[in-house]
């Protein structure tokens, strides 16, 4: 799929850096062809670094706006809702990709439900 969009000459972006990522990043071999940034929260220590065992750099969330890139992989698949939120509100458009538990794609804005709560 990445592969493919960059054949496409798409952005691939990916948002969250956490150790999780790092083996998925080097397990399916993630590189800056295939995911040219990876978005971290402004207040990370990880700014300005490199994804572990990868040429990927780790840049301020708020670039998104600047970068406008067409997909973002999400590497924080477990915290997957409140990141996509906090994605969307910041202005990112275009399309998310969630890579497990099953891979899918995310297209439309995501909206999240108190529990408890109708929407």
């Amino acid at each position: 799929l990445l592969a493919d969009a960059h054949q496409r000459g798409l952005h691939v972006a990916a948002v969250g850096a956490p150790s999780r990522a790092v083996t998925l990043a080097n397990y399916v071999g993630l590189n800056r062809q295939l995911v040219r940034q990876v978005y971290e929260v402004s207040e990370s220590a990880k700014l300005g670094y490199f994804l572990p065992g990868t040429d990927i750099p780790i840049v301020d969330q708020r670039s998104i706006v600047l970068d406008k890139p067409d997909w973002l992989l999400v590497l924080s698949w477990h915290i997957s809702a409140p990141i996509m939120t906090r994605i969307r509100t910041l202005g990112f458009n275009g399309k998310l990709l969630l890579p497990l538990p099953t891979a899918k794609i995310q297209e439309r804005a995501c909206m999240l439900v108190e529990k408890g709560k109708g929407p």
